[in-house]
C-alpha cells in the first residue's frame, strides 16, 4: 500500500502495518445503506476493515453527495470556510486549514474530471486488484484511507511552507505502522485540537462497547488513545432506542473548521474532512470509479466514535 503521494512504484515500506486499513461507508437517520458490523478492538483489525471499505450511498441531512452527478452539496459555508485559493493575512493555523480543504477540493475534482475526459480518473485502492498497465495515462496514483489522509495533511503543511516539518510527521507515522493514532498524536504535539467524537455516547448503534467505554474515558481523561483532547462533538445522532439528547451543537461548530484530519477504531481507519463532511479513501475503488474519495456527513458517518484534529485556533474561532 502507497502511503505517500506517489504513484503505483511508490515505496511500500509500511506495507504490513498499512494493509490493516481502509476506508469507511455511511449510515444515519434515514439513510438507505444498513450500517457494517464492526468486530471488537481486540480482533483482528483487517477484519474490521473488510466489512467497512465498500463506497455506500447515504442521505445526509447537512451535505449529500449525490452519486449520479458527483456533485458535493453543502448548506453555505460560513466566511470562515470560503475562500480557499487564498492565505495571505491568516494565521498559521487557518493558514493550514484553508490549504487543507484546498486540497481535498482540487485533488477530488482532478480524480472526477479525468474520469469524465478520458473515462480513467487519477487514483485506484490499493486492494483494488487493479495493476496500471502500458495502455493506462501516466501519473497513475495507488491510495488507500491512511494514503489519502497523508496526501491532503502533506499538502496543506507544504502550501504554507512546512514542508521540512511535515516530512518528520509522516516518517514517524510510516515507522509506526501507518496508523491514525500516530498521525493524530504527530498534530496534537503541534498545537492542533484534538477532539473526540461520538454520535451517542450513552448508547452504541452497533453495539460495541468500544464507543461507550472511548467515551468514558474521554469523560475522565480528556484523552482518546492517550491522546489528549480539548473537547468533544458528541451525541449527533442518538441511536434508536436510545435516551440521549440530540445536541448538534459540536457539529454546527464544526462546519465552520475547513479542514481537520481524523481516526476511529484506535487507528484503524483514518480520513479527514472539511466543515461538517468526512473525505474518506475507499482502499477497494477502481480508477474509473468517481467515489474513490467519497463526501459522507459526519452526522451520518458508519464510523461511531474516534479522535478529530484541527488545526491550531481554528476550533476556537469557529464559536
Amino acid at each position: 500500500m502507497n502511503v505517500g503521494s506517489g504513484g503505483a512504484s511508490s515505496s511500500r515500506a509500511a506495507g504490513a502495518a498499512e494493509a490493516s486499513l481502509g476506508g469507511g461507508g455511511a449510515e444515519g437517520r434515514g439513510a438507505v445503506v444498513a450500517a457494517p458490523v464492526h468486530p471488537q478492538p481486540s480482533e483482528n483489525a483487517s477484519a474490521v476493515v473488510r466489512t467497512c471499505c465498500n463506497t455506500s450511498r447515504f442521505v445526509a441531512r447537512r451535505g449529500q453527495f449525490d452519486n449520479s452527478t458527483c456533485v458535493l452539496r453543502q448548506e453555505p459555508r460560513s466566511a470562515m470556510a470560503r475562500g480557499a485559493g487564498t492565505l495571505a493575512g491568516m494565521t498559521m493555523g487557518m493558514a493550514l486549514a484553508r490549504a487543507g480543504e484546498q486540497a481535498i477540493l482540487e485533488k477530488t475534482k482532478a480524480h472526477r474530471d479525468a474520469i469524465t475526459a478520458r473515462g480513467i480518473g487519477v487514483y485506484y485502492g490499493d486492494h483494488s486488484g487493479y495493476r496500471p498497465g502500458a495502455g493506462d495515462p501516466a501519473g497513475l496514483r495507488e491510495s488507500s484511507c491512511i494514503g489519502w489522509a497523508l496526501e491532503i495533511a502533506g499538502a496543506a503543511f507544504e502550501k504554507v511552507g512546512r514542508a521540512a516539518e511535515w516530512r518528520t510527521i509522516r516518517q514517524v507515522v510510516v515507522n509506526n505502522g501507518a496508523r491514525g493514532t500516530v498521525l493524530c498524536q504527530q498534530l496534537v504535539n503541534r498545537d492542533w485540537t484534538g477532539l473526540y467524537w461520538n454520535p451517542d455516547a450513552n448508547t452504541a448503534a452497533d453495539g460495541s462497547s468500544e464507543h461507550t467505554y472511548s467515551a468514558a474515558v474521554n469523560r475522565r481523561k480528556s484523552s482518546y488513545y492517550g491522546i489528549p483532547t480539548e473537547g468533544s462533538i458528541l451525541n449527533y445522532r442518538p441511536a434508536p432506542g436510545s435516551t440521549t439528547s440530540d445536541d448538534n451543537s459540536g457539529l454546527d461548530r464544526l462546519a465552520k473548521c475547513p479542514f481537520w484530519v481524523a481516526c476511529a477504531r484506535g487507528g484503524t481507519h483514518v480520513f479527514v474532512g472539511t466543515g461538517a463532511t468526512v473525505s474518506e479513501f475507499h482502499w477497494d475503488a477502481l480508477p474509473t470509479n468517481p467515489n474513490a474519495m467519497e463526501q459522507v456527513a459526519l452526522e451520518n458517518y458508519a464510523w461511531l466514535s474516534g479522535i478529530l484534529c484541527v488545526p491550531p485556533g481554528v476550533w476556537e474561532a469557529a464559536r
